[in-house]
């Protein structure tokens, strides 16, 4: 990939208003492009499928429960080449043990400043951008 290319971000979260949130903090920066975002979780396999992201940040309450694992699984089917991040407000511990168990490709907190929040996903971007 070129190495001016945008890093293509999907959200999901059940939240309407951290789903502007993330809009707006992702589109202050250039390096960026939201390319969807969704509530439910068949919408977030529908637009992930669709859009090709780079970047999927995910928040448990898409999915609650006990088939949260099920559907990260059916994500990664979607799209294997996609970096599943885990985005919520659980305390640290819990996300890394979370994202380790569901072989997500990372974490970030929520509450981090939208500054905080870029270099989080550009970093969990990596090279398959060619943003780092």
């Amino acid at each position: 990939m070129a190495a001016a290319q945008k890093i293509r971000v999907f959200v999901c979260d059940d939240s309407q208003e951290m789903r502007r949130l993330l809009e707006l903090q992702l589109g202050e920066d250039e390096r960026f492009e939201l390319v969807g975002h969704a509530g439910r979780p068949e919408a977030c396999l529908g637009g992930v499928t669709r859009c090709a992201p780079h970047v999927v940040l995910l928040d448990h309450g898409v999915m609650p429960g006990t088939e949260w694992g099920q559907f990260v699984r059916e994500l990664r089917r979607a799209a294997p080449a996609a970096r599943l991040v885990l985005y919520s407000g659980l305390p640290r511990t819990v996300l890394a043990r979370e994202a380790q168990e569901h072989q997500l490709d990372g974490f970030l907190e929520k509450g981090q400043s939208a500054a905080e929040l870029r270099e989080g996903v550009a970093a969990l971007a990596g090279d398959d951008t060619g943003t780092a």
